[in-house]
This record gives C-alpha cells, sequence and structure tokens, in this order.
C-alpha cells in the first residue's frame, strides 16, 4: 500500500462508520427488525403448517406378576411412538403434555413363552394424542413375555453397618435381626451364589437402653425376598470397671519341655454391664501365653471367655517373660 492510498483509505473508513453509526441510531434499523420479526413470524406459522415425524416416549408399568415365577429376560420399560402430525401439535404434545403409563397385566401370561404385539395398545394411546396426531409405528413391535419358575432358599441377615453405644453403656447380649433368615427367589443359576442377605448400611449410635430399628435389605437383580426389611434390635445397660487376678496358662511345648512365666499371675481390667457383674469371675476367663508369639525375651498375652458380656479389656502386664525348662 503507498503512502498516497492510506488516507483516502481512512477517510473512507471513517465515512462508513459515520454511515453504519446513522443507521444503527436511526429510525430505519427499528422498522428494519420490526419487519424481520414479521417475516420470521410468518415464515414460522407457515413452516409449522407442515407435516412433521417425530418420536414420543410412553412409559409402561407391569401390574400382577405372578408369584413364585421370574420373567427370564428384561422388559422394557418404555414405547418409542412414531407419529406424525403438523408442526404446531407436535410441539404441543412434546412440551405441554405428559403421558399416562400403559399398564400390562402379565398375570395371563404365565406357563410359556408368549409374544404380546405393542399394536394392542395403539388405541390405548391414541387417545392420549390429538385428534390430528397418526401413529405410524410402535417399538419394540412385541414385547417377549417368557416366564420361568422360581426356586426357593433360606438364608441369613447380616447386619451391615456400626453399632455405637452412648456414653457409659455397654452392649447387652448380640444384635437381634427379626427376622433372622429370610426365603429368596430365583432361578437355581443365581440364588445358588448366595449365601446370605446384607442389610443396607445403618448407623446404629448413642444407644442408651434398647433400640428397634427397621432396615431394608439390599434388593439382589432377578431374585425376590419374602421380607423387604427386618427389625435390627440392640440391648444396652450402664456399665462399670472390674479388675479381677487371673492365672497365665501356656500353650503346649515340645515334649518333655514346659515353660515357666514370670509372672503367673496378672491382672485384667475391662467393663461390664451391671447386669453381669457377678457373673464374671476369674475362672470364666482365661489368659494364655504362646511361646511362638514371643519376641525376644517375653511372650504377649491373649485372653478368651465372656466376649459377650465384657468389653475394653486390658491385661496388665501385656506380656510376661518365660522361661523353657525340661520336666523332671
Amino acid at each position: 500500500m503507498s503512502k498516497k492510498e492510506e488516507p483516502f483509505l481512512l477517510k473512507y473508513l471513517k465515512h462508513e462508520g459515520k454511515e453504519i453509526r446513522k443507521f444503527l441510531t436511526s429510525r430505519d434499523l427499528l422498522i428494519f427488525i420490526f419487519f424481520l420479526l414479521v417475516s420470521t413470524g410468518l415464515w414460522s406459522l407457515q413452516a409449522m403448517r407442515k407435516e412433521y415425524e417425530t418420536i414420543i416416549s410412553i412409559p409402561i408399568t407391569y401390574e400382577k406378576a405372578p408369584e413364585g415365577l421370574v420373567q427370564q429376560a428384561e422388559l422394557p420399560q418404555r414405547l418409542l411412538v412414531t407419529v406424525t402430525d403438523d408442526g404446531t401439535s407436535l410441539v404441543r404434545n412434546r412440551w405441554m403434555h405428559s403421558y399416562t403409563p400403559i399398564a400390562i397385566d402379565i398375570s395371563a401370561y404365565t406357563g410359556g413363552t408368549y409374544s404380546l404385539p405393542t399394536a394392542e395398545f395403539e388405541s390405548e394411546i391414541q387417545k392420549q394424542l390429538n385428534t390430528t396426531t397418526k401413529i405410524v409405528r410402535i417399538a419394540p413391535a412385541s414385547i417377549e413375555l417368557e416366564f420361568k419358575e422360581l426356586s426357593k432358599k433360606e438364608v441369613p441377615v447380616v447386619f451391615n453397618g456400626t453399632i455405637r453405644m452412648a456414653q457409659q453403656y455397654i452392649r447387652q447380649g448380640e444384635l437381634e435381626i427379626k427376622p433372622s433368615h429370610i426365603t429368596i427367589y430365583g432361578i437355581n443359576s443365581v440364588i445358588d451364589s448366595i449365601d446370605h442377605i446384607d442389610t443396607e448400611y445403618a448407623e446404629l449410635s448413642d444407644i442408651s437402653g434398647t433400640i428397634n430399628k427397621r432396615i431394608k435389605l439390599t434388593s439382589t437383580p432377578n431374585v425376590s425376598f419374602s421380607h423387604d426389611s427386618v427389625s435390627c434390635i440392640q440391648h444396652s445397660e450402664r456399665y462399670t470397671e472390674k479388675v479381677l487376678e487371673v492365672p497365665v496358662r501356656t500353650k503346649k511345648v515340645e515334649k518333655g519341655y514346659k515353660i515357666r512365666t514370670f509372672p503367673v499371675m496378672v491382672k485384667v481390667k475391662f467393663h461390664v454391664g451391671l447386669s453381669n457383674y457377678d457373673k464374671v469371675t476369674a475362672d470364666k476367663l482365661t489368659v494364655f501365653a504362646n511361646p511362638e508369639d514371643a519376641v525376644g525375651s517375653r511372650i504377649p498375652l491373649r485372653i478368651t471367655g465372656a466376649e459377650d458380656m465384657i468389653n475394653s479389656i486390658e491385661i496388665m502386664p501385656s506380656s510376661v517373660d518365660y522361661l523353657t525348662e525340661k520336666n523332671d
């Protein structure tokens, strides 16, 4: 670009800029926009009068499922209906209309394989549409119903969750689940691998006294239950601290040898419910030392007994010195 052309170009651009600003601030722009909107509206009305094809989705519900039988394949949950109508009607159907589910009574379709043509629902679907709307086709064309007799099996219910007592309270007995077992129904290949049913995750917390909570069971695909929930009952009571002196016992060692521990008696401190205070005695507890657990010259101690009545157990000392001696 030469130096002579540059002033002319700048002058031209300034002139055009002024003309554009003049147009944007004049009534001509408003008139232009008005007629643009009118023409767009007229075009849209003309376009909406034309016939179009679209797909609408109609939900399905299955009622009166036969007891003791299971559907082999997964059933469709919706019918996809292709319809034709003018654009205005189709827009109204899509955005301003909710469709009532097609209810299918499957209690009559047992003991074999059935193919249910969805065309049978055409009149029911048509009632939900404009009179001008025409149904072209329905997908799927048929619903395949194939039922198989269920097997049954009794399995235990397992609590899935956490149990926490309130301060100064201890569990009184194990968690009770009622019913403790339920009957499950399904085809053999499915229920053979099920050995228990879990509850949904639950937190039983801040328990003082007795809690009784209804908890749902976790569902399993293609398996039905005799119960959909169970009662979980946990009793608790106030606790106190108790200390007992218990002898240390040793596990068997190589023939001809014996283990001597130092000390031979240890103290066991624990929490126990008030109702069980007198029931937990030294002879109910077993503290033992296993030489196979030895760390250096000391053996860590273990304890068993009265597990359902005590907790927060502390052995003092927690390990003992030992000496291996030959029998006389």
